[in-house]
């Protein structure tokens, strides 16, 4: 894992694998062995993922990276890599919705004893 200033210096890489981490981790996540808590507390999860997902996607949008390298690109790439951003945020969006009305059609008594449901 990289230092705090490893981090500073190189924000786009610590990015990156802290992308590739999360990835992994989802990856390996089994989710015909969680019980109904886990389900609910599973849906909570990807909600917030899939909004954290909508903000950095948006973000890169309008990425002084991207803009700086749009001659370099072209006009054409440019504009087919901000309408793919945008497609990829939409079905980010749509994915946190899917999920947020699944995690709604749950049954109370599935929401767990600890939460005084």
């Amino acid at each position: 894992m990289p230092s705090q200033s490893e981090a500073e210096r190189w924000p786009g890489t610590l990015a990156g694998e802290r992308a590739a981490d999360l990835g992994k981790a989802l990856d390996e996540l089994v989710s015909v062995q969680l019980g109904s808590d886990e389900v609910r507390e599973l849906f909570e999860g990807l909600t917030t993922l899939a909004t954290a997902v909508t903000r950095v996607l948006d973000d890169l949008r309008t990425s002084p990276a991207l803009r700086e390298r749009e001659h370099e690109l072209g006009l054409v790439a440019y504009q087919t890599i901000h309408s793919q951003l945008e497609q990829a945020a939409a079905a980010s969006e749509d994915l946190q919705v899917s999920v947020e009305a699944l995690r709604h059609l749950l049954p109370e008594h599935a929401a767990g004893s600890e939460r005084g449901s």
